[in-house]
């Protein structure tokens, strides 16, 4: 009667009973995981929840008294506890598998988005078109290439284009750019990968583009590990008056 009964957890309190040895005392579980969750407006006592109950002489009577009648707080917070260990009866598991289809799809339709945004990116090509609504002929680059993609591959045909969420197709402007610019960071990644922290050039050349802005193109000239003499393009910047740019490694 002066100290914890491991028979305990043999009863009914198993289930929630926790015992610290470090501190000697016993806490309960559910309650300390799930009281705030009913906003804490019923008292559980601080003893079970954070300071550890150690009166062993009146044990099973505070247990019991903590437990209390069918709908106290220690009981629905215990509820809580066994619906989230039973987490496939909940009926939220239905909607986690459709999800996870969904899920999928989407996997299917920006790995095919990614995939042809770096075929036309290697060679060099556009991807928009004057019109890319579904009446015209000829849609762009990337819609035309992505449809060529579909008619070829049953499995990215039943996720893209005409068989994708309407607000979910992976083809808007701004998903393409965003694609561009992931495979930018890739690439620069890369190629200070291969520098491997050796000496390199930069080569820049001005010029003006149809709109008459200045823009100064960035080459990357280096050896790589084989010892071949390698350039690599890094971007264009558009170049504001008196403005200039110093690249460095810490820069890379």
């Amino acid at each position: 009667m002066r100290q914890f009964n491991l028979e305990w957890f043999n009863t009914s309190y198993s289930g929630w009973l926790e015992y610290s040895v470090k501190v000697d005392a016993v806490f309960c579980l559910c309650c300390y995981l799930f009281k705030n969750e009913h906003g804490g407006h019923e008292k559980v006592g601080d003893s079970f929840t954070k300071n550890g109950f150690r009166a062993w002489n009146k044990a099973t009577e505070r247990l019991n008294a903590h437990i209390g009648e069918v709908n106290s707080l220690h009981n629905r917070c215990f509820m809580m506890m066994r619906d989230l260990i039973n987490q496939e009866q909940s009926i939220l598991t239905p909607f986690d598998k459709q999800s996870e289809k969904i899920k999928s799809d989407y996997r299917v339709r920006l790995n095919a988005s990614i995939d042809v945004a770096k075929f036309l990116l290697k060679q060099g090509m556009s991807f928009r078109g004057h019109d890319e609504g579904e009446t015209s002929i000829k849609r762009g680059n990337f819609v035309e290439l992505l449809q060529w993609y579909a008619d070829r591959d049953d499995e990215v045909k039943k996720v893209v284009l005409q068989s994708a969420p309407q607000n979910n197709m992976m083809i808007a402007p701004n998903i393409q750019k965003e694609i561009v610019n992931a495979c930018a960071k890739e690439i620069i990644k890369a190629i200070v990968e291969d520098l491997n922290g050796e000496y390199f050039g930069i080569l820049v050349d001005e010029s003006k583009d149809v709109s008459h802005k200045e823009q100064m193109a960035l080459v990357l000239r280096y050896v790589n590990k084989e010892g071949k003499l390698i350039e690599r393009f890094l971007s264009i910047v558009h170049v504001k008056k008196n403005n200039f740019i110093v690249i460095t490694k810490s820069n890379l």
